[in-house]
């Protein structure tokens, strides 16, 4: 219900013509993955994967008929919206800690959002081409002091940290995504990026 009602707004801000092509993607995006972050604090991990297991069946749906055009109101092509729930999908079959649950599906949802609403926004004058995208100084700064927070956060609110975990909380696993975000292909990021997260934190922490 909570994302469809995210998604409701979203196309009700986008036909006002209040928010316009990838903000109007991103936010959607932004508040969704956000709200799935949350889910280990009041459903079990098969709860979970039945919810994404549904949420992957509709977002199929909705890209094939275009239910909601303010997702899709971007001149580029991308398979993030079916590549994302995929993905949280296999993070939940994995059943790890809360924790690590957050903050692997905050970097595809915030990181990743506000890089790309900040960078589109703000970005012009930063831009740069990397494996032949075109990316922002900005957006990429953006993502990284994104991924700084939450796992800054993370390591904060856990209740036992050793040394080693905390250069990896907020010194490697900022420094590997946001290099992964620059260098994956397009949608591909919200595989890649949550790869290097989990992977990390599940065999190094």
């Amino acid at each position: 219900m909570v994302i469809g009602l995210i998604l409701v707004v979203n196309q009700l801000l986008w036909q006002r013509k209040i928010i316009r092509g990838e903000a109007a993607r991103k936010l959607a995006h932004i508040g969704i993955g956000s709200f799935i972050a949350t889910w280990p604090l009041f459903l079990s991990y098969s709860e979970i994967q039945i919810s994404l297991l549904v949420g992957l069946a509709g977002a199929v749906i909705v890209r094939h008929w275009v239910i909601f055009p303010s997702i899709f109101d971007v001149k580029r092509r991308s398979v993030g919206d079916v590549a994302a729930p995929i993905i949280i999908l296999l993070i939940a079959f994995l059943e790890p800690a809360n924790t690590i649950f957050a903050v692997t599906i905050l970097h595809v949802a915030f990181a990743d959002g506000m890089a790309a609403l900040i960078g589109s926004r703000f970005g012009h004058k930063t831009a740069y081409n990397i494996m032949k995208q075109k990316k922002t100084l900005v957006g990429t700064m953006t993502f990284y002091v994104s991924s700084l927070m939450i796992m800054t956060a993370a390591a904060i609110f856990r209740p036992s940290i050793d040394p080693s975990e905390v250069l990896l909380y907020i010194v490697v696993i900022p420094l590997a995504t946001t290099v992964v975000e620059n260098v994956s292909p397009r949608g591909l990021d919200n595989i890649s990026v949550p790869a290097v997260v989990i992977g990390l934190l599940l065999l190094f922490s």
